[in-house]
């Protein structure tokens, strides 16, 4: 009789130590049901949605166009003016200048980290593209700077009203894009694949401003393309008066300045370069926040290019636009990533960007989109 009950208790014991692992197996097939019933949560890599708070939106990932050549051949040049200056502010009143600053000085100029862009639009009244040109410069080897009017514009004609470029076509062939490197002509070296502008300049698009920057990531390798070093960067800030400058870009003819109506010009095929002095001043009548310029010459086309210091050759700004008053041209000064707010890469006093902030957040939102 006093085995008895040891051996039931034994019995219990066993029963509970196996049904332990049952009832483990059986709550884990509960939960791996509940896993594959529930929908998944979304994944930062696929997410298009921008996180709360974040001031910076990239823009949707873009593809190849599908006719390269076509887009060249219809392109033409936007360059946004800060519009007629009233007389009593210092300006011309409400004539604007016949060319953009005369344009006298520009002479053909060959450097191949110095590219033309050709963004395009689908025109939704029209029901087709419309495609602008543009000039960049190549940061890194997969990166591109440029003004932010170049790849970001408002326009109720175009689908979804605007916003950022639905394909944008590279061509890094130094003085000569439109022939190709095997005289096979309108050969792009590349194509943008994502772009990332500023705050402030989505904030007031299709105006020149002092937040007018961008930057793009390309497909291909451009130095290994160009066999061109990417352009450095510097930051004038620290200059209180004019200093020797130099521009370079693609001018784009434009029969309204006569200066610019110049077969050369035609498709934006031909690098042109400009000296004068640029006036780090950001205190103008009309240009707040800008560096100008009444002797760096420039058309249509040169919009997005750099401006390098004379002393260094490292570019210092951008070119954004003009105004009207008499001859000035007003360019995106460039500032360092430390003088820069790191959430927008913008410069709040004084105005500028930081390209080298704008470039490390375009490849942070690029990883968290998906390439």
């Amino acid at each position: 009789m006093s085995g008895a009950p040891a051996a039931h208790g034994e019995r219990r014991r066993r029963a509970r130590a196996t049904a332990a692992p049952l009832a483990t197996t059986a709550l884990a097939a509960l939960l791996l049901v509940l896993l594959v019933l529930l929908p998944a949560p979304a994944s930062a890599a696929t997410s298009t949605k921008p996180k709360p708070n974040d001031p910076l939106t990239v823009s949707p990932r873009l593809g190849r166009s599908p006719d390269p050549a076509e887009a060249r051949r219809r392109a033409r040049s936007r360059f946004p003016g800060l519009g007629p200056v009233p007389p009593n502010k210092g300006g011309g009143g409400d004539v604007a200048p016949a060319s953009v600053c005369g344009a006298d000085s520009l002479a053909a100029s060959d450097q191949r980290a110095v590219c033309n862009i050709v963004t395009s639009w689908f025109d939704t009244e029209t029901g087709e593209w419309d495609s602008y040109d543009c000039t960049a410069f190549i940061i890194g080897p997969r990166t591109l700077a440029t003004a932010g009017h170049c790849v970001y514009w408002k326009d109720a004609a175009f689908e979804g009203g605007g916003g950022y470029a639905s394909s944008i076509d590279v061509y890094c062939d130094g003085a000569d894009v439109c022939s190709g490197p095997e005289g096979d002509g309108n050969v792009a070296a590349s194509y943008g694949t994502r772009v990332l502008t500023t705050r402030g300049y989505a904030r007031k698009p299709n105006l020149p401003g002092p937040y007018d920057a961008a930057v793009i990531a390309v497909a291909d390798d451009l130095v290994a393309y160009t066999r061109a070093k990417p352009i450095a960067v510097s930051a004038a800030t620290g200059r209180r008066r004019p200093f020797a400058a130099r521009l370079a870009g693609y001018p784009s003819r434009n029969d309204e300045s006569p200066a610019c109506s110049v077969d050369a010009y035609a498709n934006a095929c031909y690098q042109y370069a400009s000296a004068g002095t640029l006036d780090p001043s950001t205190a103008r009548r009309g240009a707040s926040g800008l560096y100008t310029s009444g002797t760096l010459d420039l058309c249509r086309g040169h919009s997005g290019g750099p401006v390098f210091d004379g002393d260094t050759g490292k570019a210092v700004a951008i070119v954004s636009g003009f105004s009207n008053t008499q001859c000035l041209n007003l360019f995106t000064p460039l500032v360092s990533a430390g003088s820069a707010n790191r959430a927008t890469c913008e410069r709040a006093r004084g105005g500028g960007v930081s390209l080298d902030c704008l470039r490390r957040a375009l490849a942070k939102r690029g990883e968290e989109l998906g390439r």
